[in-house]
């Protein structure tokens, strides 16, 4: 993330503490909840398979289904935004689902009879959004402490900067090496051995090894990132605040809670998502307040009419074209080619729009707060 030459030097999103609680608080929370939960009920089923569907729909409604809608509000909203974005706007969906037709076009040869889709181009699929997917969230945790940051007027140095960035870059690794060892555990796309899942099995000892290793990395980066803040406190006189710090914290306890319970990782969809959504929802405000003068009434009826809209969109997009394959393998295979496409696509959406050297970006997101 580009620091822009000017910024609020205090203020926040959309309150002090509804951002914390969003961009990490609450998932604190949760995690603390979650450890509590399990010493009293251990053989809860929730840490051995996982979430109940009912649960994942009702976060995903909710939470994680208006998250992907509101990026795809703020590439699309105006023709200017598709043609000055052309590469997220046109030809990465494109490519996408060129993709997905090419896997329904050239079905995997089951047992029986040719299965839903190619099960090797999906496996790929899903891999490079898993791969993405490491690099959103541990690299969203770092936004949110960079920028919450900046608009408390304080300026990390580059020394600084590395020591506090150094366990999302770690963490990043890790996930990848966690998410290697789960794949084998998952369920099948394919009746077929696919390339991917072989080559992990065969590789499963070493990734395992690695894997244990580089946990002991990350853990050795977390008095490194603490350093670093003491060291930005002392060396500009400020505080950072919650808001800065509860993100940074937050990335390290929602990965020790699939470390020691994988089964609940859709949860940290959830925390990510539920740390987006702010921000775009401020946007939304702003530019709705710049056509003219709002009272305080409007603005909150903007915001949650705004989420409301996002929700109901979200929820046809995800959910309604997976009712016709309830049964069977095609559900599963579908939900993985959408589950691909929403988020290697919704990572290249806010590698574009989320840029604050973008002066645009920066007047649309701090427009509610003072100039320092």
């Amino acid at each position: 993330m580009t620091e822009p030459s000017t910024l609020p030097s205090r203020g926040a999103i959309i309150s002090p503490a509804i951002d914390f609680l969003c961009c990490g608080g609450l998932s604190i929370l949760a995690v603390a909840g979650f450890f509590i939960y399990a010493l009293i009920s251990p053989d809860s089923e929730v840490f051995s398979r996982g979430l109940q569907n009912r649960d994942i729909l009702l976060f995903g409604t909710w939470i994680n289904a208006p998250h992907f809608m509101a990026s795809y509000r703020l590439l699309y909203r105006t023709r200017t935004h598709i043609v000055q974005h052309t590469w997220a706007s046109i030809y990465a969906p494109l490519i996408l689902l060129v993709v997905i037709i090419y896997a329904l076009l050239t079905p995997t040869s089951g047992p029986r009879s040719p299965e839903f889709a190619n099960g090797s181009v999906v496996e790929l699929f899903v891999m490079v959004a898993t791969i993405l997917l490491a690099w959103h969230y541990t690299g969203q945790a770092w936004g949110m402490t960079a920028s919450f940051a900046y608009i408390a007027g304080i300026r990390m140095d580059t020394t600084e900067r590395q020591m506090i960035r150094s366990g999302c870059y770690s963490l990043l690794v890790w996930h990848i090496l966690w998410a290697c060892l789960m794949l084998p555990n998952e369920p099948p796309l394919s009746h077929s051995d696919l390339l991917i899942v072989s080559i992990v099995k065969s590789q499963a000892p070493a990734i395992e090894m690695v894997y244990h290793i580089w946990t002991v990395v990350v853990l050795l980066t977390i008095p490194i990132g603490v350093y670093g803040f003491l060291r930005l406190q002392r060396r500009t006189g400020k505080r950072p605040p919650l808001t800065c710090l509860s993100p940074w914290l937050a990335i390290y306890l929602w990965y020790a809670l699939i470390w020691a319970y994988p089964g609940v990782f859709a949860v940290l969809q959830i925390f990510h998502a539920l740390q987006y959504l702010l921000f775009p929802i401020r946007v939304e405000i702003n530019q709705y307040s710049a056509k003219k003068e709002r009272t305080d009434t409007r603005r909150i009826i903007r915001g949650v009419a705004y989420y409301l809209i996002l929700v109901v969109i979200g929820y046809f997009v995800f959910f309604l074209p997976q009712l016709a394959y309830f049964w069977g393998d095609k559900r599963q295979m579908l939900a993985a080619m959408v589950f691909g496409f929403v988020n290697i696509h919704h990572y290249v959406i806010d590698g574009v729009i989320w840029k604050l050297r973008n002066p645009e970006v920066r007047r649309d997101l701090f427009a509610h707060l003072a100039p320092a």
